[in-house]
């Protein structure tokens, strides 16, 4: 299993390995804040940001 790199997942599905274009959303988890997709293909990529704001560009 390869690692997949944050990089990686804002362009392309690890699921489908597809290239994927649509509006991220923004999830909270206790003192967290995360950048919310969810692929055609149902696999859904959270990724992490580095501060807690709403409305991240991805």
């Amino acid at each position: 299993m390869h690692a997949t790199l944050e990089e990686h997942l804002s362009v392309i599905c690890p699921g489908c390995k597809k290239e994927h274009n649509k509006q991220w959303s923004d999830q909270f988890d206790k003192h967290q804040h995360y950048s919310r997709l969810t692929c055609d293909c149902n696999y859904e990529i959270f990724i992490r940001s580095k501060h807690f704001t709403s409305s991240v560009n991805h």
